[in-house]
């Protein structure tokens, strides 16, 4: 192993983004939601109910990993699933109360994590940083605001 891996780019890239996803979602877990439950109640939150077809789409999902999460999600009480009107092979998602509640719950993780980041950075390190990672987000050509590991197959949600 080279000398200064510790310091390579991949490296603290990695590191940083594994403690910052560890945080999130510990912090997600004390409202009783997944990182992937959070980005599916986003999404219908901010577009609509979908079906779960979309829902996969637009998340870089596999079909069968958006089905599991739907059916925990729904046993959770965080979403309904209908019949679509057009469509009856296909399942709008939508928000719950419950789904709802939880939602506005987990609104502050971010912000939260993202003001204890900054509380480490003067202002011009923060904006630095934030146009880097921008630049490297984009020229690795990832969807803005998708999350890649919400791709991968999840343990199954825990909900007590």
């Amino acid at each position: 192993m080279p000398q200064d891996y510790p310091a390579s780019l991949s490296f603290l890239l990695s590191q940083v983004g594994a403690e910052v996803a560890q945080r999130f979602a510990a912090d997600l877990q004390a409202i009783k939601l997944t990182p992937r439950e959070f980005a599916v109640l986003h999404l219908v939150e901010q577009h609509g109910s979908r079906t779960q077809q979309q829902l996969a789409d637009a998340l870089g999902m596999q079909r069968n990993n958006m089905a599991t999460t739907a059916d925990q999600m729904q046993r959770a009480g965080l979403i309904t699933r209908r019949p679509h009107p057009d469509d009856g092979r296909a399942l709008r998602v939508e928000l719950s109360a419950e789904g709802r509640r939880r939602l506005t719950s987990a609104s502050a993780v971010a912000p939260h994590l993202d003001a204890t980041l900054a509380d480490l950075l003067s202002p011009q390190q923060l904006g630095q940083l934030r146009r880097a990672l921008t630049a490297l987000a984009a020229g690795l050509e990832l969807v803005p605001g998708v999350h890649p590991q919400l791709a991968t197959p999840q343990p199954r949600a825990r909900h007590d």
